[in-house]
This record gives structure tokens, C-alpha cells and sequence, in this order.
């Protein structure tokens, strides 16, 4: 008796405080799982290629139609898919420390990371992967070179690399170690004192690194600031926050959620005095999504940046991540975020302060040049890709701008 009651308090006690599950008591609940459940059954008794119809693959593929159809960024993901997601969002992984992508049809070392152990053993930027270990890569994408080059911790991987500055292959081993990689990647102060940053996402390390940038090109004598957003997808909400509450003032108001109801879910606010930042201007195009968008119109909204490029993309929605025993993860749209103003940046984008659009064969150029001009001198970049680097509109429409705002307030202060 003591033991059915103490069941049936729970019961209710799981009720009240988890009204949600209420579900679970449901007829349509069940009615639909024993469906789903008969559904399977004959496909994997009847289905004629039985080596896709074993109920893990079935049930894999199901759950990632189901949340994948709901809107364009939930999605059900299998543990190699989770884990990528992680990698992105927490900025570590066990490797070689190396940024690898195309280079003429070739997976080529772009970049190193300092001290890291492609560094050390001495791969040079350039350096073409022809093999990991006995596995002939030539032919491979960059994901299946780097699914080779991953690995666990102090675990050793041989790479086998052509330089073609000495044409010429040479193989090194080295041992993978815990990489942690900045989403932060270009940081420069030209000879007119004016600041850059490249942000390429927002991972849980960005606000660190933001700072930590600024205060370096304070020191520098920066004059002026150009924030790049262009091309990022956006990350984790809580690094765009606080990013966001390095340039504005304590108090003021970034973000507001709400959920599906219409209901606010939380209000985030700029909790810590702002840095030193002289003017800002923030880059934005088609690509900046999500959190860039975030800090993007709160800094617009605040009167703080000048924003510069063209409409973003208009992703206006909160993803809530669940990870499960199984290794596998899924991303739920579960909530709306509104900028301070109390606008909705949902399909329709933060626009720009000063619009520069770019052709896309100028978008496809400049993003060429970017990854490229990082391995070849400009000669060999002009032979190889059959036109000479163009001039990036926008960052140059960003730079007049920042000299217009330093000599009004020169000016004004006079």
C-alpha cells in the first residue's frame, strides 16, 4: 500500500511540475508510436534491399526526417554529426592543429596553429595531402582527409605531403593532441590606425578573444574599428550576448526570447562595463546569420556601430541542443529573438546602415582570395586563378566610413 502510494504521489507530483509529459498518458500518443512501431516492422520485414531496412537505421533516418522537416534548422544528428556540431560550438578536438581546405582540387594545409603539433613537426602552409597513414588521400574531400587526421589524444598519425615549393613528398609522424581553435582568425591594425577583426562564428571562446583583440589594438593606438561578421553563421546565443556586452553600456537591453506561445521566455541585458572601443563599424551580407545577427542590430539598435554590406539572412530563431545516451544530438527550434528595438529580424534580416552589394562572382573572388592569398604570393596567385586579387567594396565603404565619423568628431570637439 505505502509503496502504490508513493507511486501515485509521484505521478502526480511529475504532473504538475511537468505538465509536458502529460503527453505520454495521451491515446494519439501512443495510437501514433504503435503506428510508427507497425509502420517499421513491415518495411523491415518486406522492404526488398534488407540492408537498409535494420531498425537503427530506420529509426535514424525517421527521427531525422521528423525534426529536419519541422523548419530549416532543427535536425536529428547521428553521433559523427553531434560531434562535429560539438566542435564547432566548443572550439576543441583532438588533432594535428591544422586549418586544411581546396587548393586546385587539392587538400591543402592553410593554416597552422601555434604551437600545435602540425606546427612543430614542420608542415609548412601549402604543404598538399597526399596520404594519412597507408590511406591514399588524393582523391578525397577535406572531410574525409580530415575524419583521417582526428584522432584520440597522443594517439600518432603519419602524413605523407607534397611541397610544392621543392616538389618533392615527404612524410611526417607526429602525435594528435586536445586542439583548442580561434573562431576569431584575421586581427590587424593598418597604418591608419584602424582595427580589424574576422569573426567566423561564435563559439565559447569568442568573447575572450574579442576582448582580448581589442585591448591589443588599444594598445596599438587604434583609432577606429571594423568588426566582420560577413559569412558567419551565427554559434552559441550566450557568446553572441557577450560579445555584444563588450561594446554597450551596463544595462542596456541586447535580446529578448521569447517562445511559441508569444510569451517572453528572458531578456538579456549588458551586464559589465563596456571596453575602450573607439568607432565601430560592423560588416554584414547574405551569409551573417543567428548570433551575428544579434549583435549586429543591438549595436545597430543602440546607436553603437554603423553597419555596412548587405541584408542578412534573416534567422531570427533560437535552437535548443538535447544530446542523448545514444551519442546522438538534436537541434529544436524552440523559441524567437527580438532585437532591442522590439523588431523581428526573421526572414527579413537586419539591413545595413550603407548598402554595398557585391556581385557574386565578386563574392566567389573575394572568398577565393581569402583562403588563397594566405598560401601564394599574388604573382602565383594571378597565374593560377587567371585574374589579379580585386578590391573588397565593403571593407573599403567601412574604412571611408570610420575616417568620416574620427574627423567629424575631431572637428566637433574643436
Amino acid at each position: 500500500m505505502a509503496i502504490a502510494t508513493f507511486f501515485l504521489v509521484g505521478f502526480f507530483v511529475m504532473l504538475v511540475f511537468y505538465p509536458h509529459r502529460r503527453d505520454l498518458f495521451s491515446p494519439a500518443f501512443w495510437r501514433n508510436l504503435m503506428h510508427a512501431g507497425e509502420v517499421m516492422q513491415l518495411v523491415n520485414e518486406h522492404h526488398v534491399d534488407a540492408g537498409h531496412t535494420d531498425y537503427d537505421t530506420l529509426t535514424r533516418n525517421a527521427l531525422k526526417q521528423m525534426v529536419g522537416t519541422l523548419d530549416p534548422y532543427s535536425s536529428y544528428m547521428d553521433r559523427e554529426d553531434y560531434e562535429d556540431f560539438e566542435i564547432q560550438t566548443e572550439q576543441h578536438y583532438a588533432g594535428i592543429g591544422a586549418e586544411v581546405g581546396l587548393l586546385d582540387s587539392r587538400v591543402t594545409l592553410l593554416g597552422l596553429f601555434p604551437g600545435s603539433p602540425a606546427e612543430e613537426a614542420g608542415l609548412l602552409v601549402g604543404d598538399e595531402i597526399i596520404a594519412v597513414g597507408e590511406t591514399d588521400t588524393r582523391d578525397f574531400t577535406v572531410s574525409q582527409t580530415v575524419d583521417l587526421l582526428r584522432g584520440e589524444p597522443d594517439s600518432a598519425v603519419t602524413l605523407t605531403v607534397h611541397r610544392p615549393m621543392d616538389d618533392r613528398d615527404m612524410s611526417f609522424t607526429l602525435n594528435r593532441r586536445d586542439i583548442d581553435y580561434p573562431s576569431l582568425r584575421e586581427v590587424y591594425l593598418d597604418e591608419e590606425g584602424i582595427g580589424y577583426l574576422r569573426l567566423d562564428s561564435f563559439g565559447r571562446e569568442s568573447r575572450n578573444e574579442i576582448e582580448e583583440a581589442i585591448v591589443m589594438l588599444n594598445g596599438q593606438g587604434m583609432r577606429g574599428l571594423i568588426f566582420d561578421l560577413r559569412g558567419n553563421p551565427g554559434g552559441l546565443l550566450n557568446q553572441a550576448i557577450e560579445v555584444a556586452d563588450l561594446f554597450l553600456e551596463r544595462g542596456k537591453l541586447i535580446v529578448t526570447t521569447k517562445d511559441r506561445s508569444g510569451q517572453v521566455r528572458d531578456h538579456a541585458y549588458a551586464e559589465e562595463a563596456p571596453l575602450d572601443v573607439p568607432p565601430v563599424v560592423v560588416l554584414i551580407d547574405h551569409g551573417s546569420a543567428s548570433a551575428a545577427e544579434i549583435v549586429a542590430g543591438a549595436l545597430q539598435d543602440h546607436g553603437r556601430a554603423v553597419l555596412v554590406g548587405e541584408t542578412s539572412v534573416g534567422k531570427g530563431s533560437v535552437q535548443s541542443v538535447y544530446a542523448f545516451s545514444n551519442g546522438n544530438g538534436m537541434r529544436l527550434t524552440s523559441a524567437m529573438y527580438f532585437l532591442p528595438s522590439g523588431r523581428t529580424i526573421h526572414e527579413s534580416g537586419v539591413e545595413p546602415d550603407i548598402r554595398v552589394a557585391l556581385s557574386t562572382p565578386e563574392q566567389m573572388n573575394l572568398a577565393l582570395q581569402r583562403s588563397q592569398l594566405r598560401v601564394l604570393e599574388e604573382d602565383s596567385f594571378t597565374a593560377r586563378y587567371g585574374f589579379e586579387p580585386i578590391p573588397d567594396r565593403q571593407l573599403a565603404r567601412a574604412r571611408e566610413m570610420l575616417h568620416g565619423i574620427l574627423f567629424y568628431e575631431a572637428n566637433d570637439h574643436d
